[in-house]
């Protein structure tokens, strides 16, 4: 099973491309054309390889990308409600208490 992490998938990568070419060069030693190169199994599932390392690599550069904007916007929500607390204190004492006298209203039963 192999590993989510970018630099793994970039080795994978490398060594993918490298046998893509190491195979590509064999078959051209051969006389082989390019059209017959482009058609040979071990070479199409080569560049299938690579492509799919590809999409990985995308795939990890978005969740990146998504971690980032997650971790900037619970940062921005932390300093937001530790701003509305603090404005909450001061206003919380600028504010009398209302007095409670004898002309309080009666809760009605």
């Amino acid at each position: 099973m192999g590993s989510n992490s970018r630099d793994v998938q970039t080795a994978q990568k490398e060594r993918a491309e490298q046998e893509l070419a190491a195979r590509k060069a064999t078959l051209s030693e051969r006389g082989v054309s390019e059209e017959k190169i482009a058609i040979d199994g071990v070479v199409r599932r080569l560049e299938s390889n690579v492509k799919q390392i590809t999409g990985r690599l995308r795939t990890i550069d978005g969740l990146e990308e998504r971690k980032k904007l997650v971790a900037k916007q619970k940062a921005a929500r932390a300093a937001a409600q530790k701003k509305a607390k603090a404005a909450g204190k001061k206003k919380k004492a600028a504010e009398p208490e209302p007095k409670k006298g004898k002309k309080a209203k009666k809760k009605k039963k």
